[in-house]
Formats: C-alpha cells, sequence, structure tokens
C-alpha cells in the first residue's frame, strides 16, 4: 500500500495537488482501503476524468475509488 501511495502522490495533473500524508484503513477479511487526500481545481479537472485516469493506469492495484469527504469553495 505504500507503495501505490507514493505512485499516486506522485502523478502530475494540472489542477490536482496531493496531500503527503496518507493513512491505510481495514475494511474486512484482511482488505485494507488507502485514504488519500487531495485539492482540484474543478475547472481544470474533474473528478471522474481523475478517477478513470488512475483506474485505467493502476488497474492491477486499485479496485475502486470513492470520494469519503467533499467540499466545494
Amino acid at each position: 500500500m505504500d507503495v501505490l501511495a507514493n505512485k499516486l502522490i506522485s502523478e502530475e495533473v494540472d489542477g490536482l495537488v496531493w496531500k503527503k500524508e496518507f493513512s491505510k484503513k481495514p475494511v474486512a477479511f484482511g482488505m485494507n482501503k488507502l485514504e488519500i487526500g487531495c485539492i482540484i481545481e474543478d475547472d481544470k479537472v474533474g473528478t471522474d476524468d481523475l478517477f478513470e485516469k488512475l483506474q485505467g493506469k493502476y488497474e492491477e492495484e486499485i479496485q475502486s475509488i470513492d470520494i469519503v469527504t467533499f467540499q466545494k469553495l
């Protein structure tokens, strides 16, 4: 999970800033989820586009992507 988190954080997309901290949380049956925060500029990148890009690039490592919290300023 640490390797995957570092790969994701190193992804550069115009309008996206990753937070450097991440956490691993247990889900069930020995499975864990990875939580990483980011800031997205709406005008430059959409969440759906970002999700598709990451799932396509890391399809062997990422099963699904969900938004935990969302704030719009």
